[in-house]
């Protein structure tokens, strides 16, 4: 009798609680800018704290049941809320701000923190070993890097890497070999953080899957574009800040040139007077 009355009591207890959970849901949902389900997978505990006092003033992190997420999603009474909703899974957080998406992600993005590859780990990208000197001396590393087909030699009495390998290419697993080598010298090749899986736009009313900010591919991509833009902005002779140096130098060889030729016509008329 008195267990099933402590049955009771907890089964109340936990029910409030997923209440509560959902009305804080809810609240955030319809005063929120922006909304954002991230993974949380494999995400250290400490790393979650430290990223919501960066966020704090910012944004709201919240982490509770699918089935209770998932529920307040339903009962917003916003259609795009609902379909937002289809995108939670059982590792997400919910991430709840009044910055708009794009400046949330970027945020996002500057918190991740370097992390280990683990054997079996798919990876999302090519790591390769580059050439050059290690700090190990001679030794049982040498074992290490055959193991995974680096060819090593012996500089300055440490190892040294002959030529560039490749470990992992992208998309394949992590073997034990190469995990065990980047360890030992201190490689982490990925990042850890949350990763977006879908976020939603209140002001525009839009839902973005694969958001991905890449601060250093775009700036390269950003540069690429200035490279490829300057010679046309030049011979067009549109004046900006990246083209006012190349137009004065222009400039610059061209007067020379009209003098130059000024110059030698007067010496040619000189002659034929004599």
């Amino acid at each position: 009798m008195g267990e099933d009355r402590k049955k009771v009591k907890y089964n109340a207890s936990v029910s409030d609680r997923k209440k509560k959970d959902m009305k804080a849901i809810v609240d955030e949902i319809k005063k929120s800018n922006s909304i954002i389900i991230s993974f949380i997978n494999n995400l250290p505990s400490n790393q979650l704290q430290l990223l919501r006092k960066k966020l704090k003033g910012k944004a709201k992190i919240f982490v509770a049941k699918k089935r209770v997420t998932t529920k307040a999603f339903e009962t917003s009474g916003i259609s795009e809320i609902k379909e937002l909703g289809k995108h939670i899974s059982e590792s997400s957080a919910i991430i709840f701000s009044n910055e708009d998406p794009f400046t949330l992600a970027s945020i996002l993005a500057d918190s991740k923190l370097p992390a280990k590859a683990k054997a079996g780990q798919i990876s999302k990208k090519e790591i390769k070993l580059d050439e050059g000197p290690t700090d190990f001396p001679p030794g049982p590393m040498i074992s290490e890097f055959a193991k995974v087909g680096a060819k090593t030699g012996i500089v300055e009495g440490k190892i040294a890497i002959k030529e560039a390998k490749v470990l992992v290419k992208e998309g394949e697993k992590v073997s034990e070999d190469v995990a065990n080598l980047l360890s030992k010298l201190e490689i982490k090749p990925f990042e850890i953080g949350l990763d977006i899986q879908a976020a939603y736009d209140a002001k525009e009313k839009k839902i973005y899957l694969n958001l991905i900010i890449d601060k250093t591919k775009t700036l390269e991509e950003l540069k690429h574009i200035e490279a490829s833009i300057l010679p046309f902005a030049v011979q067009i002779g549109y004046i900006c800040k990246g083209t006012v140096s190349f137009l004065l130098g222009q400039a610059e060889s061209q007067a020379e040139y009209i003098n130059q030729n000024y110059a030698n016509k007067e010496n040619n008329e000189k002659s034929k007077e004599e």
